[in-house]
């Protein structure tokens, strides 16, 4: 009885109420987890392989999960460690032609994502990245 009113004044049954009060919470820790990683690592150049690894795994929980509003965060994070207000500070050789392999990976990686999860405007903003970093240029 207490399903059949629970469905009748909210409209779910009991296992998507059950779901929600789960996986919402899981969700969230994995995806804080996630960015936490990237945070911490961003700056260390003798982890940037663990760095470029860890934003994978985030693309790929996005995608398995249909998560755009991560999606984009995580993009605009990964943008964000690259701009000059860290650069500085940032221990990390961007010239190096294995730093730049990870990039390129990591960059291609997003842009699958979002194709994928139809985020044309995070695709273009992608691709846009790629142009502006060079990776697109054969010679290296």
């Amino acid at each position: 009885p207490e399903s059949i009113m629970l469905q009748a004044v909210s409209g779910e049954d009991v296992k998507a109420r059950q779901d929600r009060k789960i996986l919402t919470p899981w969700l969230k820790y994995q995806w804080e987890a996630y960015r936490t990683i990237l945070d911490t690592l961003k700056m260390n150049s003798k982890l940037q392989e663990v760095y470029h690894e860890t934003a994978r795994h985030a693309f790929s929980f996005c995608r398995r999960e249909k998560r755009q509003n991560e999606l984009r965060r995580l993009s605009d994070s990964l943008r964000m460690h690259r701009t000059p207000k860290y650069s500085h500070h940032n221990p990390v050789d961007l010239t190096s032609v294995e730093t730049r392999a990870l990039y390129r990976d990591t960059r291609f990686q997003q842009l699958e994502a979002a194709s994928e999860l139809k985020m044309w405007q995070e695709a273009f903003d992608t691709i846009t990245d790629i142009k502006k970093d060079g990776f697109d240029d054969q010679s290296t």
